[in-house]
C-alpha cells in the first residue's frame, strides 16, 4: 500500500484553498488540480509499504512529543517547473515545530528501517499537477488575491493513497494527537 504521513485542514480550510484552486483553474490552459478532499500538508512520504509494517508506522508515530501549534499558509503562489505543466503550490510560513515534527518522524522511520527522502523538507501545498497556465497570467498579481490563514495543527495523520474507481482518493488509517510531553 502507498503511505504518506500529512497534516489534514478541517472543511473550512479545506473550502478556502478549494477557493484559489478554482481562481488558479480559470486562468489555467490544462492542469490536473487537487480535489478538495485530498488537500493536505506532506511530512513524510513513504511510498510502497508492506500492511505488516503499519502497526511499526504506529508505533513510530506514537513516539512523536510535539506541542500542539499554529501554521500559517502564506498568500504566496509558488510553482516547481516540469515538462508538460508545472505544479503550484501555496508557501507556508516557517514554523520551528513544524520542522521538528518532521524531523523526529524521518527519523524515527529511518531508524526502523524505512526508506524515506532525505532531501531538505521544503512545506507546501500543492493546488495542482501538469498545470500551465495562459499567457496573461500575473502570479504576482494573483498572489496578493490569497489572503493568509492560520491553522491549529493538533494531530497528525497516516494516510493511504489508491485509485478508487479511476480516482486518487486518501484515506487516514491511524491518527495521532499531538501533545508535549516534557
Amino acid at each position: 500500500m502507498r503511505l504518506f504521513m500529512a497534516i489534514n485542514f478541517n472543511e473550512e480550510i479545506k473550502a478556502s484553498l478549494n477557493e484559489i484552486i478554482n481562481r488558479l483553474k480559470e486562468q489555467a490552459i490544462q492542469g490536473n488540480f487537487t480535489l478538495v478532499e485530498n488537500l493536505h500538508l506532506t511530512l513524510v512520504f513513504l511510498g510502497e509499504v508492506v500492511p505488516a509494517k503499519v502497526n511499526n508506522i504506529k508505533q513510530l508515530m506514537d513516539k512523536v512529543n510535539i506541542a500542539p501549534f499554529v501554521l500559517t499558509i502564506r498568500d504566496h503562489l509558488g510553482h516547481f517547473k516540469r515538462d508538460g505543466g508545472d505544479i503550484y503550490w501555496l508557501g507556508i510560513d516557517r514554523n520551528n515545530r513544524l520542522f521538528a515534527l518532521q524531523k523526529q518522524l524521518s527519523q524515527e522511520l529511518m531508524l526502523a528501517g524505512f526508506s524515506i527522502d532525505k532531501r531538505e523538507y521544503r512545506p507546501h501545498l500543492t493546488l495542482g499537477r501538469r498545470i500551465i497556465l495562459n499567457q496573461q497570467f500575473n502570479q504576482a498579481e494573483f498572489s496578493k488575491l490569497i489572503k493568509p490563514m492560520q491553522i491549529e495543527i493538533s494531530k497528525i495523520s497516516l494516510m493511504k493513497s489508491e485509485r478508487l474507481k479511476g480516482k486518487l482518493t486518501y484515506t487516514e488509517i491511524y491518527a495521532k494527537k499531538l501533545r508535549n510531553d516534557s
